[in-house]
């Protein structure tokens, strides 16, 4: 029998995406990438606060203990913790309003590699950038739904696909950097729906199915060795919480959907073996 699992507290978003956990406040964050909002759980107290912001964002880096990197629609900026305030630091396809920022993960050189695509998801209007030190540069481009971004612990390879296109990618590379050496290639073909994706200390990636109701977890080599239910059809992105890393929690998507759970953020039954994400490098 499946343990039931009950969302966490809050407004349903439209698209929910981006959970990054801080360990130092015991706390959850996430988007509605719609509606620009940003979602705070604090698990200590069990309440979850909403932060409206002037526009779509869809994922966040830790800078420090104060600080966060956001991506959106019109590129990165600086989110101060404690207030809110928000500081234009580098734009991103800042000529074309027809895109927005969409998955993105720190690698653990401290490099954010943040996606981008067309607000229609257009065909091959997507791309993949890597920002470092303040620095930008395209990495790869012709992408329609650009997902699963995400790290070997060695940071000695990167996996993401292509959702549109049923294909998650993997490519070697320089562990200092997040910088690609050589071309990608195929890592798992004909997968239907992969969203959001993130990968344990052990190498295993976990990979959000959109429209299958589960999260899968593959081996480094892929091969599948799990699947972890998920209480609603469209999981978006997974992620590791916890003192130890030791829980996966997900955020969800309500498009197209009229169950009442659709668009929660949900805490999954089982123990994993998390690791944090790495605090990124202005």
């Amino acid at each position: 029998m499946e343990e039931h699992v009950d969302p966490l507290p809050g407004p349903r978003a439209v698209i929910g995406e981006g959970p990054s956990f801080d360990a130092a406040r015991d706390t959850l964050w996430w988007f509605d990438i719609p509606s620009g909002r940003l979602f705070e759980h604090r698990f200590a107290d069990r309440q979850t606060v909403m932060h409206e912001l002037p526009f779509m964002a869809s994922a966040l880096a830790r800078i420090d203990d104060e600080r966060q990197l956001l991506c959106t629609e019109n590129g990165f900026f600086i989110r101060t913790i404690a207030t809110g305030e928000l500081q234009q630091h580098q734009p991103l396809e800042a000529d074309d309003t027809s895109t927005r920022s969409n998955d993105a993960r720190t690698h653990v050189s401290g490099a954010f590699w943040v996606s981008t695509m067309h607000k229609a998801a257009e065909a091959e209007c997507g791309s993949i950038y890597w920002y470092r030190k303040g620095e930008v540069r395209k990495l790869f481009d012709r992408l329609t739904v650009p997902n699963s971004i995400c790290f070997s612990p060695d940071g000695e390879r990167a996996y993401f696909s292509d959702t549109r296109k049923s294909t998650v990618y993997t490519v070697a590379l320089d562990a200092e950097t997040g910088l690609p050496q050589g071309e990608p290639g195929i890592f798992i073909e004909d997968i239907q729906g992969p969203d959001g994706a993130v990968v344990d200390s052990l190498g295993n990636i976990y990979i959000a199915r959109w429209g299958g109701s589960r999260i899968s977890v593959f081996s480094a080599d892929g091969i599948q060795v799990q699947d972890i239910p998920v209480p609603t059809a469209q999981p978006t992105c997974p992620v590791f919480i916890g003192h130890d890393f030791g829980r996966l929690a997900t955020t969800t998507a309500s498009v197209n959907r009229n169950d009442e759970t659709a668009g929660s953020t949900f805490v999954l039954p089982g123990r994993v073996k998390g690791i944090s994400d790495p605090a990124v490098v202005l």
